[in-house]
């Protein structure tokens, strides 16, 4: 008994250690990243400071996710993103970027706009200062194509 208790144990610390790598998923939401890893280029909308270890870039992009319930609106979410790094613009290791985010919903806006400034010390420390606005709005609700939406969903979950 005490064997099989132990051989369930390994099993179940094989699968663990087999999930734990796997990168959890996110809410739609504005872009994360991890603030410490110059490689990512999304890094820059959350460290300023990692500009002093970029090199010079624009990120443009946008994601676009189909609900498939709602009518007249075919992609309700939506994400855009702009991001420019200008890594020793102003000489004397001094780094300017430039960041705006924005997420659309149906019935939700999010938006954050900013300028970042990032000064290098030594060669693996700086120092960075975001300045912008947030923005959290609510639209009005289109309550018929919410209540389609909601009778749809009860004859699914009818059936």
């Amino acid at each position: 008994m005490k064997l099989n208790n132990l051989l369930f144990s390994k099993e179940l610390m094989f699968i663990i250690l087999c999930i734990l790598p796997f990168e959890n998923g996110r809410a739609q939401s504005l872009l994360t990243s991890n603030p410490a890893d110059a490689n990512d280029s999304k890094t820059l909308f959350t460290n300023p400071a990692i500009i002093s270890f970029q090199d010079p870039q624009v990120i443009l992009g946008m994601k676009a996710f189909h609900l498939g319930v709602i009518e007249d609106n075919t992609y309700g979410l939506r994400s855009n993103f702009l991001g420019i790094a200008l890594p020793n613009l102003g000489g004397k290791n001094i780094d300017i970027g430039l960041v705006g985010q924005y997420f659309d919903t149906p019935i939700f806006d999010e938006g954050h706009f900013g300028l970042e400034i990032s000064r290098r010390f030594f060669s693996r420390t700086s120092v960075g200062l975001k300045i912008g606005f947030f923005r959290n709005l609510m639209i009005k609700i289109n309550l018929i194509s919410l209540t389609k939406t909601i009778r749809f969903l009860q004859t699914l979950l009818q059936k």
